[in-house]
């Protein structure tokens, strides 16, 4: 069964937005990079794939913390610049 690459349910459940400006400046990124080569897909296939997989990924990590009893309240803001112990 092929994904639904027309914007339907599929789309849905892994992207942050068809359209968001983050996913054409990785394209955009890709494209001047020739990353697209490799695997001879178009550099906004590779950027929804790769949009997708973030996605998916911090949705795994809100899942973690559940699981492990945090509610991901002890994540900083987001832009905040976090100092770390080791330097």
């Amino acid at each position: 069964m092929s994904p639904d690459l027309g914007g339907g349910p599929t789309a849905d459940l892994f992207s942050v937005g068809p359209s968001s400006e983050f996913q054409r400046d990785l394209a955009a990124l890709l494209n001047r990079h020739c990353q697209e080569n490799g695997s001879n897909t178009p550099d906004f296939l590779l950027a929804s794939y790769l949009t997708g997989c973030l996605a998916l990924f911090n949705r795994t990590v809100k899942q973690r913390e559940t699981w492990y009893g945090r509610d991901g309240k002890s994540f900083p803001p987001r832009g905040e610049v976090v100092d770390r112990p080791d330097g």
